[in-house]
């Protein structure tokens, strides 16, 4: 199975009907990549280890063509996501991509981490530097977990970090459904669109204050949580910037429906 991972990492592709059922995968894992490493030094692995039993926690791997030649050229704008724990060994898959010439996404590191801790995220994002001699994304886009936003802004210091405005969104509609009721729920989620599409600050900062005053019991939420991130989403701020015309984490989605067809 890992060699089909690795060549779908690579190249982009992998069969959907191709069923792969190998009982071993899990404990032949680390052993198959070691091997590839004494293959090719330039294909690295790194390993996190927990505990006396020196339980595998994290598993980091990057080619040599993703190291030598996919990040440097895509680096310029990164997604990353993590699927969720829906495997048999109960481990998140960490995917970094980047976008091509052609518009076509192309995977330029992986990890696998049964946590999904500030630490563990430092990590797999340390393991990312160490493998390109520093070489941080221009622009990452991710979730907005507040582990990942922790480590980002410790380790990749230098790079403008954005926000997934699917997850916003879908945070907004979860928000609204719980403090308000009937009509006035579709009301705030379309304000919210209305002001996350103003093109300047100020009609933003404008669109802003409207929405607190009309609506009083989303404040909080919208002074607390909103608010203090707008610079990761909102148009004003991103429309300045080069993304591919990324906004959101959905590219590697589609790469997780077909990788978890193999994995579970």
């Amino acid at each position: 199975m890992l060699d089909k991972i690795e060549h779908y990492t690579v190249n982009g592709h992998l069969s959907v009907g191709q069923q792969i059922h190998d009982e071993s995968d899990a404990k032949t894992m680390f052993s198959y990549l070691m091997e590839q490493h004494d293959k090719d030094p330039d294909f690295i692995v790194k390993t996190q280890l927990e505990g006396p039993s020196n339980e595998l926690t994290g598993l980091f791997w990057i080619t040599s063509q993703q190291r030598n030649e996919l990040w440097p050229k895509y680096h310029d704008v990164v997604i990353h996501d993590n699927t969720a724990k829906t495997n048999r060994y109960e481990m998140a898959l960490s995917l970094f991509v980047g976008i091509d010439s052609n518009f076509k996404t192309r995977i330029l590191a992986q990890a696998l981490t049964k946590y999904e801790t500030l630490a563990d995220y430092k990590w797999i994002l340390q393991c990312t530097l160490e493998a390109t001699s520093n070489l941080s994304p221009v622009v990452l886009f991710t979730d907005g977990d507040p582990a990942m936003l922790g480590a980002v802004q410790m380790t990749y210091s230098q790079t403008r970090h954005l926000l997934c405005i699917y997850h916003i969104t879908e945070n907004v509609k979860k928000k609204a459904k719980s403090k308000l009721r009937g009509e006035i729920i579709n009301n705030f989620i379309e304000d919210f669109y209305h002001m996350r599409n103003s093109y300047t600050q100020c009609q933003f900062e404008s669109r802003y204050k409207e929405m607190l005053t009309k609506y009083e019991p989303c404040r909080a939420y919208l002074e607390n949580k909103l608010y203090p991130s707008r610079e990761s989403w909102a148009r004003y701020s991103i429309g300045k910037i080069f993304t591919a015309g990324v906004e959101s984490t959905q590219r590697i989605k589609s790469i997780n429906g077909v990788l978890k067809k193999h994995l579970d």
